[in-house]
């Protein structure tokens, strides 16, 4: 289970809040998808890169799993975002088959994403310099 500490929250400059903004990328950016998300990707002329996650009803009536899912990629976002090329808005649409995922499936199904979209600039770490595990099942890996 993964405890978020709000203490070290996704800056505001790094959200993509602005509604103009999220449609602009919704409508003229490019796609990649993954098993559990489709993420659509557009330069920005702020210079950061921001992004934001988008998760309707059809992926669960619950409120709480949504935003459970929402959490997660925020996190993996947070704690990978040095790694991205800067200048760019993301938005995340996340697909019912993300339900029940854990961090580090999300995490990487992420950083995959974002190497076909060729929006890495270093090796997919975390803040810490730590690479993210290899394999999608969420099963740690042997050293």
């Amino acid at each position: 289970l993964l405890r978020i500490n709000f203490n070290n929250m996704l800056p505001r400059a790094d959200r993509l809040h602005i509604q103009r903004d999220v449609e602009r990328v919704s409508r003229v950016g490019r796609p990649v998808f993954a098993p559990n998300m489709t993420v659509r990707y557009a330069p920005n002329r702020v210079g950061r890169t921001r992004m934001t996650v988008v998760a309707g009803l059809k992926v669960s009536k619950r409120s709480h799993e949504r935003n459970r899912a929402k959490r997660l990629l925020r996190e993996a976002f947070r704690r990978h975002r040095l790694s991205v090329v800067a200048g760019v808005d993301l938005v995340i649409y996340e697909k019912p088959s993300i339900i029940g995922k854990t961090y580090g499936v999300l995490a990487e199904e992420l950083g995959r994403a974002r190497a076909r979209a060729n929006l890495l600039r270093s090796p997919w770490v975390d803040e810490l310099g730590k690479a993210t595990p290899k394999r999608l099942d969420g099963a740690a890996t042997k050293r």
